[in-house]
């Protein structure tokens, strides 16, 4: 995060988002540009280890989120963050995905390691205004979005409660309420609950409800789900990709 709260948009090569355009694959198709926003949870109880060969809670959230990576394709647009006492930019700010850059995020998220708070309603804000900012009409994105040229996608995985964060749990209502007002079905929220206490769950369950028909809470209590839950997610990012455009 930066000293102004802000998360770091772009690589220092690229100073604006990529232009997004409409792959025409078919007669009456095309592909839909992704723009994938990940944020996993790399607080102390992240380190908690689980089944025979003792991984711990992060090893499972990184793999998951390296799922997400493997389905994007040349042009896609991904920024992933770790969260503990604040925020760390994992990607290089917002990556344009080409043949190169996918073995070198999966290995950047990979080396993520727990440690710290849980600032966990700080950076669905943040995202969740990055995501407003680029989906706004007048921005080259944003235009290109409503025109049904491109879909967002954040992913969010915690295993607790908000610990660390100046924005409140209402703040964050607020927020998903809006985004979901105003990108309906152009946006997808996934919130990932790891091993939660039933006060963390309820909270959970609230923010995806703010959320509308856009957003989907995974209660995984067990390792699998949440290994399932990015496979889910994955799967359903590939379905978005082709658009019948007749």
């Amino acid at each position: 995060m930066n000293t102004d709260g802000t998360i770091t948009e772009y690589s220092a090569s690229r100073q604006t988002p990529n232009t997004v355009t409409a792959t025409n694959i078919g007669i009456g198709a095309y592909r839909r540009t992704q723009w994938v926003f990940e944020a996993l949870d790399a607080s102390g109880s992240m380190a908690t280890k689980h089944g025979l060969f003792r991984k711990t809670r992060q090893h499972f959230a990184n793999e998951g989120a390296c799922k997400i990576v493997d389905v994007l394709e040349n042009g896609d647009e991904l920024m992933a963050v770790a969260f503990d006492s604040d925020i760390r930019n994992i990607t290089d700010g917002l990556e344009t995905i080409n043949p190169y850059s996918k073995q070198s995020i999966k290995r950047c998220i990979r080396n993520v390691r727990p440690g710290g708070r849980t600032m966990l309603y700080d950076t669905i804000l943040a995202f969740c205004q990055l995501i407003l900012k680029y989906s706004a009409v007048g921005n080259t994105v944003g235009e290109a979005v409503h025109r049904d040229v491109g879909t967002f996608t954040l992913v969010v995985l915690t295993d607790g409660e908000d610990t660390a964060s100046s924005a409140s749990f209402q703040d964050t209502i607020q927020i998903l309420r809006l985004i979901s007002s105003q990108l309906g079905n152009l946006m997808r929220v996934y919130l990932i609950g790891v091993k939660l206490s039933p006060a963390a769950r309820s909270k959970m369950r609230a923010l995806a409800e703010a959320g509308g028909d856009m957003a989907t809470f995974c209660d995984a209590r067990h390792m699998s789900e949440v290994s399932a839950a990015f496979t889910q997610i994955a799967i359903q990012i590939q379905a978005t990709r082709i658009t019948a455009a007749y």
